[in-house]
């Protein structure tokens, strides 16, 4: 594995979009816009910056609360990107495989365990790095269990049975979560994640196979899935603004239902525009450059100049 292509590549996807949304949140806390404004009781603007550039905003709000709700949404990615960061790292000291499911089944314990008791002292305490990298380690487990075995068709159809019930049941019967104690200890992020990766062993498996056929039930899936950085970081705008003429328009609670359709929606077109003319053309480019720079840095093999 290259190290520097990975970093590279993290850098080419992650980045531009974000610099680009900071840029944007800047202008409209310094325009003073309602919704958009940090709390100078709070922090400061360049503290937010700071925090966000360097990937510990969600530390920044543990210590001093909620930010903005378009500020909000970069505590997940300070995690998100703490990991890539390290992930390499880890890779490179273990060089066996079962050095890392080893280090990674040490998280299975640790996060439901920092989801309730460290930091309970704090309202936003669960931001915390180690409270969902159990989800993150069952993601790395399953790559390496889609990966290493042949799972026979009978199998996968107990695995899709399977996580669609784990994610069935903490969605939609969450009594039942309660009741069984599932949010108290923390583990019900452990249960979605296992449901999650479990779903994606058997549609991997299957589309190895060529018997993952894409349908037109799941093209709108696709369609949002492709774009979901985008969407993640720019849906708050559409949520504000739709909140603001939801309120203007005086509509009673009944009318909920239009307001979440109307914010999907309209997410996923700004998601699907923010993708398409700001961040894949700058994500190519980045990606080409550095292409470019290692094959320059390469030694061809020598059959290869040979030839």
């Amino acid at each position: 594995m290259s190290i520097r292509g990975f970093y590279g590549m993290r850098f080419a996807r992650i980045m531009p979009l974000l610099i680009g949304l900071l840029i944007v949140l800047s202008l409209l806390h310094l325009l003073g816009l309602p919704g958009y404004t940090i709390n100078p009781e709070k922090t400061t603007l360049w503290q937010a910056l700071l925090a966000a550039l360097t990937f510990h905003l969600n530390w920044l709000e543990i210590k001093v609360g909620y930010l903005p709700g378009s500020w909000d949404v970069l505590w997940t990615l300070s995690i998100e990107e703490m990991f890539y960061l390290f992930f390499p790292l880890l890779c490179y000291i273990c060089r066996k495989e079962w050095h890392f499911v080893a280090i990674l089944s040490v998280f299975l314990i640790i996060s439901p365990i920092a989801r309730t008791v460290w930091f309970s002292e704090y309202e936003l305490g669960d931001k915390n790095n180690f409270a969902y990298m159990d989800a993150i380690a069952i993601g790395c487990m399953a790559a390496l269990v889609a990966k290493r075995f042949e799972i026979k068709n009978s199998v996968l159809n107990i695995l899709s049975v399977s996580g669609w019930a784990f994610l069935i049941l903490i969605f939609v019967f969450r009594h039942l979560v309660k009741l069984l104690n599932l949010y108290d200890t923390g583990l019900y992020i452990t249960v979605l994640a296992i449901g999650t990766a479990l779903l994606l062993i058997a549609m991997q498996k299957r589309f190895t196979q060529s018997k993952q056929v894409p349908s037109r039930f799941s093209a709108v899936f696709r369609y949002f899935g492709r774009n979901s950085y985008e969407i993640y970081l720019t849906h708050v705008f559409v949520v504000l603004l739709l909140i603001s003429g939801f309120n203007l328009m005086n509509l009673s609670g009944n009318w909920i239902w239009a307001l979440y359709i109307s914010v999907i929606i309209i997410s996923g077109l700004l998601g699907d525009l923010v993708a398409r003319f700001f961040s894949n053309p700058l994500n190519n480019i980045i990606r080409l450059r550095l292409k470019q720079k290692l094959s320059a840095i390469t030694p061809e093999p020598e059959n290869r100049k040979k030839d």
